[in-house]
């Protein structure tokens, strides 16, 4: 065998065991679980999927994470999961009154689920949270 062969045939595995070692570090539990902040906007009730801001649209959460929510408007709104067939999971925020908030925890819903929602008292207000991995 050549030199330079078996230098490269030394290098794969110590490059491999790197790459391993690298990925298995980054998969930590000690990293805190992200949170996303949506705020039902002023005249939320007429703006359909607009109605609840982040402008990021649908709002992406890591799995085990928490959103909270905070009404900005002058009247009361909700956001309450729409159970589906695709999408078991549920949540309800209950009435929030102008200025109330929130926060419900992630961490008993599916990774890759998409949970679609609405204001139970105005049903136009529409958005959309996504578990990831």
């Amino acid at each position: 065998m050549t030199a330079r062969l078996c230098r490269l045939t030394l290098a794969i595995p110590v490059v491999a065991a790197t790459i391993l070692a690298a990925c298995s570090s980054s998969t930590s539990n000690s990293n805190p679980k992200p949170t996303a902040n949506v705020t039902m906007v002023a005249g939320a009730f007429n703006k359909g999927a607009q109605a609840f801001k982040p402008d990021t649209f649908p709002v992406s959460i890591a799995a085990g994470g928490k959103v909270t929510w905070r009404n900005d408007d002058g009247i009361t709104h909700t956001a309450t999961a729409d159970l589906t067939a695709d999408s078991l999971a549920g949540f309800h925020t209950n009435n929030l009154a102008s200025g109330d908030t929130l926060t419900i925890d992630f961490s008993g819903f599916a990774v890759n689920d998409t949970i679609h929602y609405h204001c139970s008292i105005h049903n136009s207000m529409v958005g959309v949270i996504i578990v990831n991995p």
